[in-house]
């Protein structure tokens, strides 16, 4: 039997997603997960055989991990790479955000396979230009399989990882960021006159907070798996989230969006694409309100203190926030246009195509095959 070593950048909850997405895929084979943050917390609740909580700083755990598997998937923890190569197993490197790097990071080079996930706007063309031997072009990688059940009257808001840190730069709710705090004050009271039941998911630390600023027998808080998560997208009304990749990938073809505010710098580019491209039709954004010189940043600390700032001028101004509750309530009386925002998230969705995991694991067998049989013969 195999064993395959997953890890993901702890930022969010696009990469480890993904991560399970792929694990999902892989059969007789003990899979292992190891990492920190808010991917650690959504790999503890999936069916992993191992889970192991290991930093950077772990280099002699994560070494002996990988000296004694067959194959490594990283999904965008880039510093792992240099470790990976000092290894004889198969490393594979997975990034979803390829389109958006303004240089490609560092070490890429040195995975066996560098999966490189599709997006609206075309990555291939960059690939050949930067003559990058190792990259294939894979389309989103989504979980298929959840259970469907019947259709509920229930609003979902969704945080997703919206809690996390990368190296250096962080946001943690309830220190440096009130971001769902705000949020939930404006829109559980609009939603509650609409909707029978009201889902709010995030990261558990995150819900913990929340449930304990605004219980209400109304309101449920909750850390959802993949799988979970997809069930209560297919049973319920709408969606109010942040405009993570995931988690458009996730629900385009499920029900209606509406785009909350960028919770950290990543969301800022991904909804101002989603709204260059006509998937964001609804969806509020810094820059609506509020002086927001996001294109001027040259650091990620500066993109991310931006965001933070304008979080906290949105929680002070009372006529930025009811420019809000007026698109919410403009999105949610318009509700027989829900089917034409809905049938134009699908079309985007089809285009780009979903089966990334079986994709990627497809090729990593056949590439380990290729070295299998080349050692043979060496």
């Amino acid at each position: 039997m195999k064993t395959v070593i997953f890890t993901a950048q702890p930022f969010g909850f696009g990469p480890v997603s993904k991560a399970i997405a792929i694990a999902e895929q892989i059969s007789n084979a003990t899979r292992i997960f190891f990492g920190t943050g808010v991917a650690l917390d959504l790999a503890k609740i999936h069916d992993f055989e191992q889970v192991y909580e290991l930093s950077h700083d772990d280099v002699p755990q994560i070494s002996s991990l990988l000296q004694n598997s067959d194959v490594f998937i990283n999904v965008m923890d880039f510093p792992l790479i240099d470790i990976a190569a000092q290894t004889k197993c198969t490393s594979v490197l997975v990034d979803s955000l390829f389109w958006w790097w303004p240089t490609i990071p560092q070490q890429t080079h040195l995975a066996d396979i560098y999966f490189c996930q599709d997006f609206i706007q075309p990555i291939t063309d960059r690939i050949r230009k930067d003559n990058m031997h190792n990259a294939q072009v894979i389309t989103p990688i989504i979980t298929k399989h959840f259970n469907k059940g019947e259709n509920i009257n229930q609003a979902i808001i969704n945080f997703g990882g919206c809690d996390g840190r990368v190296q250096n730069s962080f946001i943690l709710v309830g220190k440096n960021s009130n971001y769902p705090f705000v949020i939930l004050k404006l829109l559980l009271p609009i939603l509650k006159k609409h909707f029978e039941s009201i889902l709010v998911t995030g990261r558990e630390c995150v819900m913990d907070q929340c449930q304990s600023k605004f219980a209400d027998d109304q309101v449920q808080y909750k850390m959802l798996s993949p799988k979970q998560m997809l069930s209560e997208l297919h049973r319920s009304q709408v969606c109010f989230t942040t405009p993570g990749i995931q988690t458009f990938y996730d629900a385009a073809d499920k029900l209606p969006l509406f785009f909350l505010p960028p919770s950290n710098h990543s969301h800022v580019d991904n909804l101002q694409l989603f709204a260059d491209y006509k998937i964001a039709t609804n969806y509020f954004d810094w820059q609506q309100v509020c002086r927001f010189p996001y294109n001027k940043c040259t650091t990620r600390q500066q993109k991310i203190d931006l965001v933070l700032s304008a979080i906290r001028q949105f929680s002070q101004n009372l006529q930025h926030q009811k420019v809000f509750m007026h698109k919410v309530k403009n999105f949610l009386v318009a509700k027989r246009s829900w089917p034409h925002h809905h049938n134009n998230q699908q079309k985007v969705l089809q285009k780009l195509g979903t089966n990334g995991a079986q994709q990627i694991v497809s090729a990593i067998d056949n590439f380990t095959s290729q070295r299998n049989q080349a050692m043979i013969f060496s």
